[in-house]
């Protein structure tokens, strides 16, 4: 059988019924204790399943993957104290042209000799690479920036801040990669394509690509699990796959440790209030009973902020936000380029004071539709008003049980808002206890026909500390089990790794089986 393992937690055990199915009848039923042991480590099949008519060919793997690798190393680097020991660059492609301190621009950069540049994040140093320089023109980067020897563990994540010196030529290319060497043999992680936002004129206007003081583009921070490639030595910022943009820089690069633990929902207050609703079969998001407000007004270009509280039973790592807004008039394809947040240990109204967060760092990771639109009770052809969810991720946000509010502000490219999506629930529209800042400070949110308070629609996912990995799987590969068309059809016992099956087959399974190492409980 097959069990959904989303809510298990590793090393528990967990009762079962089970019954036997014959062509006669059913058995009787059964309890069985088991313990759950995460399999994630486990190989499948090497390079895939192979079909040939009605015959099935598979590679095994090696055997289960025995002694995990120790806690992962961590570290973290605002290159303040210039490039830190250990650290290494690569020119892959004997340019001359390479990763450098933003403090100590070689001599052989001659344009920017003399100027004061403000190319970092925090502090007054970050390090940059380009794919076109002043002075020289265009470039064909193709440069590593390599870590010290670290080891990578199960829940090793590394993560850094990227941003454009000239919003108006944004667009260079970069991703991580991972090597056993730290010289060749690079395995890619991830690779994104910078963008710029809110690009100001700052600092020397000359440092721009054509000298007309258009600057900075927002500071974005990318995030990769490693825990796929627990045990590889080195980690590299790529910069490659681009020509003729401008510098990128990069700033505050940390790699954390520790076993991966499952995220759950902290606090969520929907907005979904007529499921399935809309014409085009999406959910609806309606005011009710009088109620007059779509959503408040969250610009952070404005100086809005909107707020609401959660609790927390327990202390509690958080993970993700995500909030939710629209603006009018908007496609499905998201408008939302920014998310600005904190938290506050009480309401912001009565004393409380932020314990994390900024309201100028753009911590926005993703955004997509919903499927739901806003609008008024019963309007099923009404779309101009599409929600997007707007989250920011991989925060590791170390908070105390207690009750706190999560404060907040919103940037988008099209010109009605931002503006938040309050707290629904069916029946009922626009309901709860939320807090909005303008000009003469903060107040509670009240609906404009109603005059009844109502809340900030918003999810916060996290968990309970950082425990640790709980058993370990290891074992030999037993086998194989074939499937076909969904239905189980055959056990096959290695090294044999072919099988022939009868009749009709549109969709093959192969299944790694291994042996295990846990003892059963007692009677079972």
């Amino acid at each position: 059988c097959q069990v959904n393992t989303e809510s298990l937690v590793a090393g528990d055990h967990y009762i079962a019924k089970v019954a036997a199915v014959y062509s006669t009848g059913m058995s009787a039923w059964s309890e069985c204790e088991w313990q759950y042991i995460p399999c994630d480590n486990y190989a499948g099949t090497v390079n895939g399943v192979e079909v040939n008519g009605n015959e099935i060919s598979w590679e095994y793997p090696g055997g289960g993957p025995g002694p995990q690798p120790g806690p992962g190393d961590a570290f973290s680097v605002d290159f303040e104290a210039g490039l830190p020991a250990g650290w290494n660059v690569i020119d892959a492609n004997n340019d001359g042209w390479t990763w450098c301190l933003t403090s100590n621009i070689p001599s052989t950069w001659t344009y920017y000799a003399g100027m004061s540049l403000d190319w970092y994040r925090s502090g007054t140093n970050a390090i940059c690479s380009g794919s076109y320089i002043n002075g020289v023109g265009a470039l064909n980067p193709d440069e590593y920036l390599v870590t010290p020897q670290v080891n990578i563990a199960n829940g090793s994540t590394f993560s850094f801040w990227a941003a454009a010196t000239d919003a108006s030529y944004p667009a260079d290319h970069f991703g991580v990669f991972v090597s056993d060497n730290g010289t060749s043999d690079w395995t890619m992680v991830n690779e994104w394509t910078l963008t710029a936002k809110n690009g100001v004129k700052a600092g020397d206007l000359r440092a721009s690509r054509d000298g007309n003081g258009t600057r900075l583009g927002n500071w974005y921070n990318y995030n990769v699990d490693l825990s796929a490639y627990a045990g590889q030595k080195y980690i590299a910022i790529r910069h490659f796959g681009c020509t003729d943009q401008y510098i990128m820089c990069v700033d505050d690069i940390e790699l954390t440790n520790g076993a991966k633990s499952r995220d759950i929902e902290i606090a969520f207050n929907g907005f979904v209030t007529d499921p399935g609703a809309m014409a085009n079969g999406a959910d609806a998001s309606w005011i009710k009973n009088g109620q007059a407000t779509w959503g408040p007004n969250a610009n952070n270009g404005g100086g809005y902020m909107l707020a609401d509280q959660f609790t927390l039973s327990a202390a509690t790592t958080i993970s993700e936000i995500e909030v939710y807004g629209y603006q009018t008039g908007s496609s499905t394809t998201s408008t939302f380029t920014g998310l600005y947040a904190q938290i506050y240990n009480g309401s912001p109204m009565s004393g409380g004071t932020a314990v994390w967060g900024s309201m100028t760092d753009n911590i926005m990771t993703a955004t997509a539709f919903t499927n739901c639109y806003r609008g008024s009770d019963g309007e099923t052809t009404a779309t101009t008003r599409p929600i997007m969810s707007i989250t920011a991720g991989n925060l590791n946000i170390d908070l105390e049980a207690g009750t706190y509010y999560l404060v907040y502000s919103l940037a988008g490219s099209g010109s009605s808002g931002p503006w938040g999506v309050p707290h629904c629930e069916p029946a009922i529209g626009n309901t709860g206890n939320g807090l909005q800042y303008t000009s003469t400070g903060w107040g509670t949110l009240l609906d404009s026909g109603s005059n009844t308070p109502y809340g900030c629609a918003m999810k916060i996912m996290g968990n309970g500390g950082t425990p640790g990995p709980g058993p370990q799987p290891g074992g030999d590969v037993l086998g194989a089990m074939i499937f076909v068309d969904g239905e189980w059809e055959a056990f096959v016992e290695a090294p044999t790794n072919t099988y022939t099956y009868e009749g009709e087959g549109n969709e093959i399974c192969v299944r790694m089986v291994y042996n295990g190492t846990n003892d059963l409980p007692e009677g079972n």
